[in-house]
């Protein structure tokens, strides 16, 4: 991600002077709120800016990181039976989000 100095506003700033983060946002279509000299939130202006409109395998991306980080115990179970290793836990949640839904009844 490229970053414009202007885009950016400490986490301070952003808490006491919420307007100014809000103008920023506005202005340059985001604002990037550091904490310790890093990057750490990203305040987007949604009526300026196509951001949230992901593709379907960007979304498929952003749920299996999700599903992984939330049940990394039982994928890493899984995997055993399986006999996969740890690179190919990411690559087994998309395959799976991927496969038609089965209504049982």
């Amino acid at each position: 991600m490229i970053i414009d100095t202007n885009q950016i506003i400490t986490m301070t700033d952003a808490n006491q002077n919420f307007s100014k983060a809000s103008k920023t946002a506005n202005k340059y279509g985001q604002a990037i709120i550091i904490k310790n000299n890093k990057p750490k939130y990203l305040l987007v202006d949604l009526e300026n800016d196509n951001y949230l409109e992901l593709t379907d395998d960007e979304k498929i991306e952003i749920v299996a990181k999700r599903i992984l980080n939330k049940h990394i115990l039982a994928f890493k179970e899984l995997a055993k039976w399986l006999n996969l290793i740890e690179k190919e836990y990411y690559s087994y949640i998309r395959w799976l989000l991927r496969q038609p839904v089965v209504h049982l009844e």
